[in-house]
C-alpha cells in the first residue's frame, strides 16, 4: 500500500518511509550470534513522526510501550529512533548475559536441571541438595525462594534465600561456598 506504480515512468515510487532496525546479540559463551530480531517503523501519514509498524522483539519487552516512551514525545528524528532501539538492545543483552551466566554454571557442575525463562527475570535448579528459584533483574538477584530436598545442617532457609541475594556475578562464589560448607 506503500508503493504506487508512476504511470509516466513506469517506476514504483514509495509514498511513505520506513526503517528496518536489525538488533543481533553476540553470545560470548558460544562466540555466535544470537538469532537477531527485527523492528520495522513507518512515517505517519500526516505527520513528520514515526510509528511502530511490525517488530519480532519478545512480548515481555513490551515494545511500543518502549517506543510511545523513548522521549517523552513523538518519535521524529533519527536520535530518537536510535535511542529506542538502544533501549529495546540493552534489554535484549541483559537477558542474554543472564542466561549466559546461568549456563556457565551449569556446565561447571555447581547447578543442575536449569531451567530460565524466556527474558532470564527467573531461573531454578538444584545444587547441593536445595531446590533453588531466583528472580533477576538487571544483573542482581532481587528474590530468592528455597526448598531443602535434604538437611544441610545449620543453616536454615531464610539464611540461604538472603545468601543467594546480590550480584549475579556473585553467585559462582555462593555456590561455591556452599559446597564447601
Amino acid at each position: 500500500s506503500d508503493l504506487q506504480k508512476n504511470m509516466e515512468t513506469n517506476h514504483l515510487d514509495i509514498t511513505r518511509e520506513m526503517i528496518g532496525i536489525r538488533l543481533e546479540i553476540f553470545n560470548e559463551k558460544t562466540s555466535k550470534y544470537e538469532p537477531p530480531n527485527y523492528i520495522l517503523l513507518k512515517k505517519k501519514v500526516k505527520s513528520d513522526s514515526w510509528a511502530l509498524f511490525k517488530h519480532t522483539i519478545p512480548v515481555y519487552l513490551d515494545v511500543q510501550s518502549r517506543f510511545d516512551s523513548s522521549n517523552g514525545g513523538p518519535v521524529i528524528s533519527y536520535k530518537d529512533i536510535y535511542l529506542f532501539a538502544k533501549s529495546v538492545y540493552v534489554q535484549l543483552a541483559l537477558g542474554s548475559k543472564r542466561t549466559q551466566k546461568l549456563q556457565e554454571l551449569e556446565e561447571e557442575e555447581l547447578i543442575g536441571d536449569l531451567k530460565v525463562d524466556l527474558e532470564a527475570a527467573v531461573a531454578s535448579f538444584v545444587t547441593n541438595g536445595l531446590e533453588v528459584r531466583l528472580f533477576l533483574k538487571e544483573d542482581q538477584i532481587i528474590s530468592c525462594f528455597v526448598k531443602k530436598l535434604e538437611n544441610l545442617g545449620t543453616l536454615s532457609i531464610a539464611q540461604l534465600e538472603v545468601m543467594f541475594l546480590g550480584p549475579l556475578q556473585d553467585l559462582k562464589y555462593k555456590l561455591t561456598h556452599l559446597n564447601n560448607h
